[in-house]
């Protein structure tokens, strides 16, 4: 295990998962970086990836049934 102090990144989009992507690849192929640690922050960025996207899908699921509620309630006769 590394003693190596890294500074959080706080990644709350897919903007800032690919600019940790391409820090990583650079770091990488400048051979800072080991193949077990590169790996591992990658595989670590893809699950970081996954979590946003749900987010936003959940996200947008969530107003597209908030404006639908709000579609029926001014129109009971309209069901979808």
């Amino acid at each position: 295990m590394s003693t190596r102090k890294t500074k959080p990144v706080k990644l709350s989009n897919a903007k800032q998962v690919l600019a940790q992507c391409e820090s990583l690849f650079t770091r990488y192929r400048a051979g800072e970086l080991s193949d077990n640690h590169a790996r591992g922050a990658g595989y670590l960025l893809q699950i970081a990836s996954a979590v946003i996207r749900t987010c936003a899908l959940e996200q947008r699921v969530q107003e597209l049934e908030s404006k639908l509620a709000q579609i029926e309630s001014k129109s009971p006769s309209v069901r979808v």
